[in-house]
């Protein structure tokens, strides 16, 4: 999924860059035609861009939502729905988005928003009603991909400056026939020169309008692609996704306040006619099973399915609550048994170290990756810092934030001192923002396994990294944060109650 990202990122760009061109050539050229010095051209329509882009920037999200018909709810109107788009904001690092519903029975969602801080996310009723949690969740995943890559706002861009460019045609073909050629004082050559502008602006006032909206198409195609790989790469599920498509897609009934306008925001074309057709070049998004394709071998690369369904011949899977179930009927008062795959957390551990110290010492034990003081981090390869917490080894990334803990670590502190888990995840700050890895496949520090997805749904539903070796966990920047203030918030309310 990370090529497919980084591929579609490059492509997006030189689309939007072709379209950019296409607008500066025909300012020029049109200037040059009506005997106008070239740079006026390009000047005018770049101001004209401009101001159209500033009112689509700040007022296009507003009409977008009312010509819909959303309208804002709150987390008592629909907690699921609520719940799964803090895990994906969480999973982003992005702020919480605006929540919006469609009263409509067809299966469907969008994002909007000028910015991550403005965002909101509307799905309809159908929605709500057809689609199972991960299904949900892959939904949610793909528009916080959106929000996340700045989607919404290069969308307004591409309509800003094919708009411009049809704009700037249309005024050319209607003053065309108001230019006259050459004078009496002209040379051959200067009327040759207008003459040969003229006729080569009438062929791009012609041709411009359609090959614009031909790259804010195939711009629009490559940008859904891209929240497919990103918001399976937020869920580490691509199946959940996959399923919700194909869902979707084969729902029968049709989006009532979709149009030609919006039809382009929407997770899957509404605009049934377009979908039933064969995929083209006028088309807004791509075509479904080659999306679903796409996520089906995103998941065969990397085994990105839910823990549960992670198995391998003459092993049992691990269950899907994963460590975190084990740990809530701990702060609940009552002994558990230890989640599937993961060791006793009352095994032997290694000596005693202080806590988010040095303790290269503690770490050997932990794995033949160890013995290297620095092993490089799965997410982004800066070498790790190794330390201690309390009495458990520990890697932490100065660069992404990320943290490695044994999965007993985790157990025990989870229930013994969360405030330790939150106080080890603020000392690693995130430098280099979310997005995706830097390499293809994340693996353990510390025995240089791949990682496999592990889904924890208690005391927060998140997606984790799990080694199937050493049973470690690796948390990227916030998720040891948001479990273990939950888990305080729990142990609080639990206390609360005693008394």
């Amino acid at each position: 999924m990370y090529e497919q990202i980084a591929r579609n990122k490059r492509h997006s760009a030189l689309l939007v860059l072709a379209v950019v061109i296409l607008l500066m050539v025909l300012g020029a050229v049109f200037a040059g035609a009506v005997e106008a010095p070239w740079w006026t051209g390009l000047a005018g329509a770049s101001v004209a861009a401009g101001i159209t882009f500033l009112i689509s920037y700040y007022g296009g999200s507003a009409i977008l939502l009312g010509v819909s018909g959303a309208r804002p709810i709150q987390k008592r109107d629909h907690p699921q729905l609520f719940n799964v788009v803090e895990e994906m904001a969480i999973a982003s690092g992005l702020p919480m988005p605006r929540i919006y519903i469609i009263e409509d029975s067809a299966p469907n969602a969008f994002a909007t928003g000028r910015s991550p801080d403005q965002a909101a996310i509307a799905v309809t009723r159908g929605l709500l009603n057809k689609l199972s949690r991960d299904e949900l969740q892959g939904v949610i995943a793909h528009e916080m991909a959106h929000i996340q890559n700045f989607d919404i706002r290069l969308s307004m861009l591409l309509a800003v400056l094919v708009g411009s460019i049809a704009l700037l045609c249309d005024l050319f073909l209607r003053m065309v026939r108001h230019v006259r050629i050459g004078g009496d004082d002209d040379d051959r050559g200067s009327a040759g020169l207008q003459v040969f502008f003229l006729a080569l602006g009438l062929l791009l006032a012609i041709v411009a309008p359609i090959f614009a909206k031909l790259l804010e198409l195939a711009v629009s195609r490559r940008r859904e692609y891209l929240a497919d790989a990103t918001g399976a790469l937020l869920t580490r599920y691509p199946e959940g996704l996959a399923s919700a498509l194909q869902k979707i897609s084969d729902d029968p009934e049709v989006l009532e306040v979709a149009n030609r306008a919006t039809q382009h925001l929407y997770i899957i074309n509404p605009i049934k006619s377009f979908e039933e057709r064969a995929a083209g070049l006028f088309d807004t998004h791509p075509p479904i099973q080659d999306r679903i394709r796409r996520l089906h071998e995103m998941a065969f690369k990397g085994d990105s399915r839910p823990a549960s369904a992670v198995s391998t011949a003459g092993s049992a899977a691990p269950t899907v609550s994963g460590a975190a179930s084990a740990a809530a009927s701990a702060i609940a008062g009552t002994p558990g048994p230890a989640p599937a795959g993961l060791p006793d957390a009352e095994a032997p551990l290694p000596p005693a170290a202080t806590d988010v110290t040095a303790a290269a010492d503690v770490l050997k034990a932990v794995g033949p990756l160890a013995a290297a003081a620095h092993p490089p981090c799965p997410r982004c390869q800066e070498p790790l810092l190794t330390g201690g917490l309390g009495r458990f080894p520990m890697f932490g990334c100065r660069q992404c934030g990320g943290i490695w803990l044994g999965g007993a670590a985790f157990e025990t502190l989870l229930r013994e001192a969360p405030e330790k888990l939150d106080a080890a995840d603020h000392r690693f700050p995130n430098l280099i923002g979310y997005g995706w890895d830097r390499v293809s496949g994340r693996k353990c520090p510390t025995c240089a396994q791949a990682l496999v997805p592990y889904q924890v749904t208690e005391p927060a539903a998140l997606w984790l990294d799990r080694c199937p070796q050493c049973s470690g966990l690796w948390f990227d920047d916030g998720e040891l944060s948001a479990i273990a203030g939950t888990a305080r918030r729990e142990q609080q309310v639990s206390q609360a109650t005693r008394i």
